[in-house]
């Protein structure tokens, strides 16, 4: 099967290399991963398109959409990962938060305690 290059092949292509697919894909960002499945399942249709004038074998046809459907759940399960990152980060700030207030209650206890040892 010939593929027709497209604008969104280029960007995918100027893109794939710097993500990797995989166990180290765990080092690139959710956007990234969700930009490049974007990318790839729009080169996916628009290759379907530009050539539904060919007849695709229904072999081809079927590898297509089962491609689509892949790259489909995979953007799903992407986008599950990017949520539950998203409530970590709320969680993380909260945290980070909480330390700062402690931090500075701490910072004015040990400010009073060297007021109190010079008074002694």
């Amino acid at each position: 099967m010939h593929l027709v290059l497209t604008p969104a092949q280029n960007k995918v292509r100027s893109i794939r290399g710097g993500v990797s697919w995989g166990p180290s894909s765990i080092r690139n960002s959710t956007r990234e991963v969700v930009i490049v499945t974007r990318l790839r399942v729009g080169e996916l249709i628009e290759n379907t398109i530009a050539q539904k004038h060919l007849k695709l074998p229904n072999a081809e046809h079927s590898l297509l959409t089962e491609l689509l459907v892949m790259k489909n759940n995979e953007l799903k399960e992407t986008l599950k990962l990017a949520e539950e990152q998203a409530k970590i980060n709320l969680k993380m700030d909260a945290v980070k938060t909480e330390v700062e207030r402690q931090d500075q209650y701490i910072q004015q206890l040990q400010r009073q305690l060297k007021e109190a040892e010079q008074i002694l």
